[in-house]
């Protein structure tokens, strides 16, 4: 593959009204033929911009996305989209392989590197224009340039609750196989298989050989207890989330930091340890932030979680997260918070049934929030993109990212990734990795999605082309 000078242009959306009062609003950047940071040295970087004054630490300044970007390929280029929509930027395929690798993880000076060996072309060539790009990237508030701290961590235990049927059986592969291979030194994936300690089924039992990964088995609430007995029979299988943290408080050590995890996600590349937090803290999430919970689209009947908290008597702040969470050894620990995890799941439910919400289910999802706040419990919120959930009409997602594929065409929605008719619903009783799936691979309008479809054929080769 031939290096090409990466060109850059913006453009206000005068122009693209068709405005010929206002072309001169756009500007282009391209980058000189020749020798540029001799000719042009009015347009040479500073190459302050990529270090930092912190000795040992100039090597690892990591170009960083602005969090209000969108972005949108158009063939092999890439339109670049503020929020405040003051005006787009058009790349070229160069410029955008030199974006796509500005992800908060590479270091400039490994981005040099990575172009120069995709490229094969002279390293000096590919710095200098690598350079300027991204000092342009600078100058239009596109990118952040922070360096990548060493931060001792704690050991992170990724916990996820299932029961042992065939919709576990190809969803927990895929989220398998995007951690493999990924986890620091002490960091380690803890399956609670909610099935009243059954015998593991022979499926289930071969996804963890050949994974190595630790599990436990314990109570099926939802099959031994109803939430409303009044309704006759109902499953709630959210309560099995709350049933992991209680099943792994035994087995955790004082310094782990427990993530809980939903099954219908993956990790998408490589692992960002940057963005994990060190102490309590919840992913906000809008559905619980909403004035009444429950409300959605045509619903407008709801539950107002602050009003339940102040019926208690509850003197602290509210704060709406849920759904991915991190805990502490100590907080997992604490059996009335896993108590009122339960009863407020309970109350929710009980309480949208009396108030006819028509999406009752999600009554799990403040139950966390709920009991940290009414526990005195101190949590965060975190609005990282890595762990937001609302990355269903993206086009792009950044690498790191825990991607949650929930969207459903079954609830009035869209498919679970942009512009995709794929949707996990189509896969309740059948093991999606036995599936020829080569026709949502081809109509794949994302990175993430093809990344999904990728990660999904090494699950299936994994556990049963090898076994054939």
């Amino acid at each position: 593959m031939r290096w090409e000078r990466p060109a850059i242009q913006t453009f206000s959306f005068c122009q693209f009204s068709g405005d010929k009062k206002e072309q001169d609003k756009s500007s282009t950047f391209p980058i000189p033929q020749n020798n540029f940071l001799e000719q042009n040295s009015a347009k040479r970087p500073d190459p302050s911009a990529f270090q930092t004054s912190e000795p040992g630490l100039q090597d690892t300044v990591r170009p960083r996305p602005c969090s209000t970007l969108s972005s949108f390929p158009v063939g092999d280029e890439l339109i670049l989209l503020p929020s405040d929509r003051s005006f787009a930027v058009s790349l070229n395929a160069p410029a955008r392989h030199i974006w796509e690798y500005c992800d908060g993880q590479c270091a400039v000076n490994e981005i040099f590197q990575k172009l120069h060996e995709q490229y094969k072309s002279h390293s000096h060539a590919v710095q200098e224009d690598v350079s300027y790009a991204l000092d342009v990237f600078r100058q239009l508030g596109l990118l952040k340039f922070e360096p990548r701290r060493i931060v001792q961590r704690n050991p992170v235990k990724f916990v996820v609750g299932i029961e042992d049927k065939t919709y576990f059986h190809w969803q927990l592969p895929i989220l398998l196989e995007s951690l493999h291979t990924q986890l620091p030194v002490g960091w380690e994936i803890i399956v609670v298989v909610c099935n009243n300690h059954f015998p593991l089924s022979g499926a289930l039992s071969d996804i963890f050989h050949a994974y190595g990964v630790t599990y436990f088995t314990t109570t099926n609430h939802p099959m031994n207890e109803k939430m409303d007995f009044s309704d006759g029979d109902d499953f709630y299988f959210p309560l099995n989330r709350i049933e992991a943290l209680n099943a792994v408080a035994d087995h955790i050590q004082p310094d782990d930091l427990i993530c809980l995890l939903e099954t219908d996600i993956f990790l998408y590349r490589d692992l960002n340890l940057e963005v994990f937090p060190t102490t309590n803290t919840l992913v906000e999430n809008w559905l619980i932030g909403q004035d009444r919970f429950f409300v959605d689209g045509k619903n407008l009947r709801g539950i107002k979680l602050r009003r339940l908290l102040e019926s208690l008597d509850c003197p602290h702040e509210f704060k709406p997260g849920g759904v991915l969470l991190f805990l502490t050894a100590d907080t997992v620990k604490n059996k009335k918070f896993i108590q009122d995890c339960f009863r407020f799941t309970q109350i929710l439910y009980l309480m949208g049934k009396v108030h006819d919400v028509p999406k009752v289910w999600t009554a799990e999802m403040p139950c966390f929030a709920l009991a940290l706040t009414a526990n005195g419990i101190p949590y965060n919120l975190t609005d990282a993109p890595e762990f937001l959930t609302r990355h269903a009409s993206a086009p792009t997602v950044p690498s790191g990212t825990f991607y949650h594929y929930y969207r459903d065409l079954n609830d009035g929605q869209g498919g679970a990734f942009y512009q995709s008719r794929w949707y996990k619903q189509q896969f309740f009783e059948t093991n999606m990795l036995k599936e020829n799936l080569s026709h949502f691979f081809l109509q794949a309008n994302s990175p993430h999605e093809k990344f999904f479809y990728e990660l999904v054929d090494k699950a299936r080769r994994r556990l049963h082309v090898s076994h054939s």
